[in-house]
């Protein structure tokens, strides 16, 4: 029961802090953002970076859509997905690279061999950053 309260507390604190940091960045004030490899990056708010996950919560399949692109033409992107614990549990970038028509990137992922859970999509490109979260169950 501890485990699990502490999961939600840092949820709780995750969403708030994601909220502030989106309310507070529409103006593209650079943030450091620590990635998976614990280097330091600049990052920047795109405002037209957008994540849709649908179904959420999911099964088996999820299928991403991605907006926003065309303000990263021809730049390489980056999505991928984190468990909770920060560690990442798939590389989408091919997938999102290849469905990607110059504005938007849309195609389906077989994740259900992930465990039951909170999930963070993570989209970065060209120094833009956006984080999604959605459920397995």
């Amino acid at each position: 029961m501890k485990r699990r309260s502490k999961i939600n507390i840092f949820l709780i604190l995750f969403t708030i802090m994601l909220n502030i940091t989106t309310s507070t960045c529409n103006s593209q004030m650079e943030r450091i953002f620590n990635d998976s490899m614990n280097k330091k990056i600049e990052v920047r708010i795109n405002p037209y970076f957008y994540i849709s996950t649908n179904p959420n919560p999911f099964k088996d399949i999820v299928k991403f859509k991605l907006y926003g692109l065309f303000t990263v033409v021809e730049k390489e992107i980056e999505f991928k997905i984190f468990n909770i614990y920060g560690k990442e549990v798939a590389n989408l970038s091919a997938e999102a690279t290849q469905n990607s028509n110059g504005e938007t990137s849309e195609f389906s992922s077989a994740l259900g061999y992930l465990p039951s859970g909170v999930y963070l999509a993570r989209l970065f490109s060209d120094g833009y950053l956006i984080v999604k979260k959605f459920v397995k169950y």
